[in-house]
């Protein structure tokens, strides 16, 4: 990400109306969300923290998953995983219908049938123990007016320009999180990074690129 710049002219005109400027991008995100019904897009996660396979270690843990996501609304969730700490999850397709569920599709000969989850399994959480899942559709956890935000600047992500909002949400994925940063596509309104600090320090980092929405899919996609 390039380095943050508090030149833009509506940066600046926007100094002493803080407020009034973050609860104008927050009901374009919100327009935005609600005109989507399906999101398509290849997500990022980083993650740091002293979980390993959802258990608490005394050793500091870092791991990055990347998947192609499919999302379609109300709660149809589709990931095919590219990256992973773990080979054999490489590959893999998971599947979210709702309820407490998850349907795994392994990759090659072992993913010849569909195994299901529960939600909650220690495979779904990353070195912080926070659910991959809960990452899925989570503008409602932030934009509330109980949220502390401020505008710190504008970037560039993937070659297009973003809006960096730091927030302190009251709803935290984990209670050592001190703030976070969003970063929100100047002309869209989509969420193109949610970064999670302890302090200064970046222990949490949600990522997404190649964007298509509203596409049109197949009656069967949502299937194993």
């Amino acid at each position: 990400m390039n380095n943050i710049t508090m030149t833009d002219e509506r940066i600046n005109q926007a100094t002493g109306k803080q407020r009034e400027f973050v609860d104008y991008i927050f009901s374009k995100m919100l327009e935005t969300d609600n005109n989507i019904k399906v999101f398509q897009a290849t997500f990022t996660n980083y993650s740091k923290g002293y979980y390993k396979e959802g258990r608490k270690t005394d050793k500091i843990h870092q791991e990055t998953i990347k998947a192609k996501m499919t999302f379609e609304k109300p709660l149809n969730v589709l990931l095919d995983v590219i990256e992973s700490p773990k080979d054999i999850a490489v590959g893999s397709r998971l599947l979210y219908t709702g309820g407490d569920k998850v349907k795994v599709k392994a990759a090659g000969i072992l993913g010849l049938i569909p195994v299901s989850f529960s939600i909650n399994d220690q495979m779904f959480s990353d070195t912080r123990n926070h659910r991959i899942l809960a990452t899925i559709d989570g503008l409602r956890r932030v934009i509330r007016d109980d949220t502390k935000a401020e505008i710190i600047g504008m970037s560039e992500i993937n070659g297009k320009e973003v809006y960096l909002i730091k927030i302190d949400p009251k709803e935290k994925l984990d209670s050592q999180i001190t703030h976070e940063v969003m970063g929100v596509d100047s002309q869209t309104f989509i969420v193109l990074l949610n970064e999670m600090y302890v302090n200064d320090e970046l222990v949490s980092q949600y990522m997404v690129s190649d964007i298509r929405t509203n596409i049109s899919l197949e009656n069967n996609f949502f299937t194993l």
